[in-house]
Order: structure tokens, then sequence, then C-alpha cells
């Protein structure tokens, strides 16, 4: 069975490669935020890229101003 290193950022990924392993084969290693964007996939379905969400965000809107509660926001 192959382990999975998990670390709390890549700077600490980073120092355990640095100090333990020099000549050998890399083992399985990734942050938090990579192992979460990693596990929590839904079938059929794609995460929206960060620099895309406000864009549909505004284009939902303005196709639905009239309905917002529809998208459940509320616009005062």
């Amino acid at each position: 069975m192959e382990s999975l290193h998990l670390f709390s950022n890549t700077r600490a990924m980073k120092h355990f490669f640095v100090q333990n392993y020099t000549e050998d084969f890399l083992p399985s290693a990734k942050s938090i935020a990579e192992f979460l964007d990693f596990i929590l996939r839904v079938e059929g379905k794609r995460k929206i890229p960060p620099f895309l969400r406000n864009f549909y965000l505004y284009q939902a809107i303005q196709e639905n101003y009239q309905n917002t509660q529809k998208l459940g926001i509320n616009i005062f």
C-alpha cells in the first residue's frame, strides 16, 4: 500500500523532501489544499476557475435580474 504525505503548505513539503530524500524516488505528497481539491469531486460537474467565477455570476445576474431570488441573491 502506497503512502501519501500531507503537508500544511508547499514550503513544508519542499523542506521535507530536501531533508529526507536526496537520491531516491520521491514518495507521493500533496499540500492540504491540493488534497482537498483532489478529493472534492462531484461526478459530471466541473470546478469553475477562480478568474471566471465573477464573470459567470455577473452574467447570471444580468440574465435573471428580475428573478434574482432563484439565484439565491438578494439585491437591495
